[in-house]
């Protein structure tokens, strides 16, 4: 039976325990990434009409919407079995719980400026 290496799975540092053990170059380097990120969030949505975004979520059909968010989970769920069989066969047994915190959490660091890389 594979064994469970937690040597393998690493864990994502806190915002907090990002910006306390940064020295002053990293600590400019991360305001330096939310400055930018805030900058083309606001070139993004400057131009966005929310009158009519509000008119048409309010015009959503509930019952799709909630399909929508089930095939999100449904989609979820599966990348995780497949990460999980990837580990088991590689030695390292994940439980699903952990497979759809790990499946996720490098989805959201790719994407977020708090992360060094």
């Amino acid at each position: 039976m594979p064994r469970h290496d937690k040597s393998i799975v690493r864990h994502s540092p806190s915002l907090s325990a990002l910006w306390r053990s940064s020295d002053s170059g990293g600590r400019l380097a991360v305001a330096g990434k939310v400055a930018v990120s805030l900058l083309l969030l606001w070139i993004a949505l400057r131009s966005v009409d929310w009158s009519m975004i509000s008119t048409r979520l309010g015009r959503a059909d509930p019952l799709l919407c909630q399909a929508a968010l089930v095939a999100l989970g449904v989609q979820l769920l599966v990348f995780a079995c497949r990460w999980r069989l990837v580990t088991l066969m590689s030695g390292i047994n994940l439980t699903l719980r952990q497979s759809v915190r790990y499946t996720h959490r490098p989805k959201i660091a790719r994407h977020s400026p708090w992360f060094r890389g």
